[in-house]
């Protein structure tokens, strides 16, 4: 068996025992999400529209995530640049996943996300933005064999708020699903889960920094909820 998917077997036992009965498939997909950046982290929502501007910026993401009753925690960790020309915003990763229990389980991880905005809706009080969101990610262990790959896709639909004193204020909710390749021993295993994200995005118009305190749920039962930090920023 390879290293990933001894990691996969040792983390499905921290399941309730209802959870535990649930397909193969469910925790195939479940997994293959969370070792990668499309199910570790929340998307990054900045509730604008580009309207054609030419930008270059860093994003920086962390995320937690632990099962109830279990010793150990999850720790993942992301870095990238952001372009974003037109009405896409593309994202280029690289990540680590650390569990504090485990030192031989870390996880490599890279990925591309991508945000088309759709549709933008200006009302009195707020400014309404629509964004297809696709995402490619793959995981690799630090040790031994295995990897896993990963696509998703979510739409997560916001509303800017401006205040008085230039802040602008970003609840978004994010509903996707992601489906999951995991190999290793010559052998491969396909899975696919439904997602939501969720979460505040703070920003200013005289700043270039933005911070987004988010949480995603993968939806297998008895799985914990992943709670977020990000931050982009322009160099």
């Amino acid at each position: 068996m390879s290293r990933l998917k001894t990691v996969v077997a040792m983390l499905a036992l921290c399941l309730p025992h209802a959870a535990s009965a649930q397909s193969e498939n469910a925790f195939v997909g479940y997994f293959g999400l969370v070792f990668t950046p499309v199910g570790a982290f929340a998307p990054v929502v900045t509730g604008t529209l580009n309207a054609g501007a030419t930008t270059k910026s860093v994003q920086l993401r962390v995320s937690t995530w632990q099962f109830d009753g279990a010793d150990d925690r999850s720790t993942n960790i992301g870095a990238g640049l952001v372009l974003g020309r037109g009405r896409t915003r593309t994202a280029l990763e690289l990540g680590y996943i650390r569990n504090e229990q485990c030192s031989e389980c870390g996880v490599l991880m890279a990925g591309a996300d991508v945000q088309y905005d759709l549709a933008q809706s200006t009302g009195t009080s707020a400014t309404l933005v629509a964004v297809l969101n696709p995402a490619f990610g793959m995981g690799i262990p630090t040790e031994g064999s295995g990897s896993v790959f990963t696509v998703g896709l979510g739409v997560p639909l916001s509303a800017s708020i401006s205040t008085g004193n230039s802040l602008r204020i970003v609840p978004f909710v994010a509903p996707g699903f992601g489906l999951s390749l995991i190999t290793g021993s010559g052998d491969a295993e396909t899975g696919y889960r439904a997602t939501l994200a969720g979460g505040i995005s703070l920003g200013s118009q005289s700043s270039p920094m933005l911070v987004s305190a988010n949480v995603r749920k993968i939806f297998l039962e008895g799985s914990p909820t992943i709670y977020g930090l990000g931050v982009v920023f322009a160099p």
